[in-house]
């Protein structure tokens, strides 16, 4: 893959830009292992897989649309899918005469008979959505998200972890700073065989790429390592 082909593969509006369940390889998949980086909202969903979930639990994982809600599903889905339900993407229904709401209803419907905890990834409009439309029957999980959207985490039956409470930019000393897209600037730039961007820049035949688009790709454009879900 040559350096202009594999650096379009960070922007947000790329093909590898959302993670499934499907395998990927390739040099796609490299860059992408390569530009990971590990959050503290990604700790806080482990250690809530390892000690806080149970039979009959909902885990809500939510944001915003890109935040990294698929990735992080995506990323632990292996390694967790035999004591889990994972339901990555709760903004669609799969069938065309389906909508959303109605498909998170059969959804909780099937929850129901399971014995496994059931983890989603939901975007936040998507939560008042089913508020305000989802079946009475599952009115329990109604309120729970009622609860979340007043600011109240139930932390019972119902959890809900919000990318919007880990921001990656911070004010300190009257300076905006990210520790996040400073560690992602270095892994997209730094000159080593590890990284494929440099590889790929090194080999390619036309050498004609102005080193900037490098860093306008860490900058203004969202890498996979945090793109959308």
């Amino acid at each position: 893959m040559f350096f202009s082909e594999l650096l379009g593969t960070l922007a947000h509006s790329s093909a590898q830009s959302v993670s499934t369940l499907s395998k990927d390889n390739g040099v796609a998949k490299e860059l992408k292992e390569h530009l990971y980086i590990k959050t503290d909202i990604e700790k806080d969903f482990k250690y809530i897989l390892d000690n806080s979930l149970k039979k009959g639990n909902i885990l809500f994982l939510c944001g915003s649309s890109g935040d990294g809600k698929s990735e992080l599903l995506s990323r632990y889905y292996e390694e967790y899918s035999e004591n889990f339900i994972f339901h990555l993407d709760a903004t669609h229904s799969f069938k065309p005469d389906q909508t959303a709401v109605e498909a998170l209803d059969r959804l909780f419907d099937e929850h129901q008979d399971w014995d496994k905890p059931l983890i989603i990834g939901i975007n936040v409009g998507m939560l008042f959505n089913y508020q305000n439309s989802g079946a009475e029957k599952h009115s329990s999980v109604k309120e729970a998200i009622n609860q979340f959207t007043q600011g109240k985490n139930p932390y019972s039956k119902y959890q809900f972890l919000n990318f919007e409470d880990y921001p990656k930019f911070s004010l300190e000393d009257g300076n905006v700073g990210s520790k996040f897209i400073s560690l992602l600037l270095h892994k997209v730039t730094e000159a080593v065989s590890e990284n494929p961007l440099h590889r790929a820049y090194k080999a390619d035949p036309s050498k004609e790429i102005d080193l900037k688009w490098l860093f306008v790709a860490g900058c203004g454009i969202r890498p996979l390592s945090w793109a959308r879900i």
